[in-house]
């Protein structure tokens, strides 16, 4: 094959398999969620839209390992699909090129696994990194990092051990860089084999079909607010907003900070003066990117979102928008 096509080909089996699992991943942290009797606001699942993500109304009413799970099921979800697409993707009896894209597909559900083996060490030893679902279930469930690390290398390993030793995909590889071996040649698919392939392309367009019914419409309103400073020692008023009586709207948020030091929390104040929602960081180094946030505003009065502690060197983004409540 020659070296252009075979490029223009990685590229995109590369694309769409990180377009994927940004859609598994987060169908499973939502299927889960409704497993669990939880809701979903919306679902964000294309990486070119920004970051994939997840809403979910609150889930303090799960119990301990239903919220674990609940956190998990992002990367449960790819692995247990991957796994299937092993034994269900008759890999050896496609033509190369096609092959080997299942196959680079397959292992990159896999790959979801990785996450789970690398970010615990980094937060482990460098304190404050923050690695959204990895961290989220530590501090859930108060699992040391490296027993995480460790049990996620142990199903990583299990899963590429099953994986390289069924699909052939060394050969695939060969064959499609033109050196056909005798175990890449194609076969006759029979009807199970058809069958199978079918199912697992079937159960990949239903979770696709999940996250885009959950989406919510992209909003052009989105307001950009930051901040830097060497030294911070004080209460910052970010944002505030105005609503009229018997008015109702809904604060969406998320922020981007890092920080070399600091003990502080984004707080959202309603008009009597309580926090309603407060985000509490405490450490060093720290790089943090939320996932939006959604609150309900009402009225009378001024609702604020506040900046409140100490920190050095620190630089800080918010992103809001403002929708409309719904009847």
């Amino acid at each position: 094959m020659p070296k252009l096509q075979l490029f223009l080909i990685l590229i995109l089996i590369i694309f769409f398999a990180v377009l994927i699992n940004g859609v598994v991943h987060e169908a499973g942290h939502g299927l889960f969620a409704l497993l669990f009797g939880g809701e979903i606001n919306y679902i964000q699942p294309f990486f070119f839209l920004g970051n994939p993500h997840i809403s979910y109304s609150d889930l303090s009413m799960l119990g301990f390992w239903e919220r674990a799970l609940v956190i998990a099921g992002g990367a449960l979800l790819p692995i247990m699909l991957g796994i299937l697409g092993i034994f269900m993707v008759p890999m050896r009896k496609l033509s190369p090129g096609v092959g080997f894209s299942f196959a680079a597909i397959i292992f990159s559900f896999l790959c979801q696994a990785l996450a789970w083996i690398v970010i615990p060490v980094f937060y482990l030893f460098r304190g404050g990194f923050q690695g959204d679902d990895v961290i989220a279930f530590i501090e859930h469930t108060g699992a040391h990092p490296i027993l995480v690390s460790i049990s996620a290398l142990l199903v990583f390993s299990f899963c590429a051990w099953i994986f390289f030793r069924n699909t052939g995909f060394f050969n695939l590889a060969r064959a499609l860089h033109g050196k056909e071996t005798p175990n890449t040649k194609i076969y006759r698919r029979n009807f199970l084999n058809n069958l199978s392939l079918g199912a697992w392309v079937f159960l990949i367009i239903v979770l696709s079909v999940f996250s885009v019914a959950h989406m919510a419409p992209v909003d052009e309103r989105g307001i950009d607010v930051s901040f830097s400073a060497q030294t911070l020692d004080a209460v910052v008023i970010l944002e505030s907003f105005v609503l009229e009586e018997e008015e109702k709207k809904t604060l969406v948020f998320n922020y981007y900070f890092q920080v070399e030091r600091g003990n502080f929390s984004l707080a959202v104040v309603d008009p009597g003066g309580e926090v309603i929602k407060d985000e509490s960081y405490t450490g060093y180094n720290m790089r943090i990117r939320s996932n939006p946030l959604e609150l309900k505003l009402y009225g009378p009065g001024e609702w604020k979102i506040e900046f409140r502690g100490t920190a050095e060197e620190i630089k800080f983004e918010l992103s809001y928008w403002i929708k409309e409540e719904s009847p």
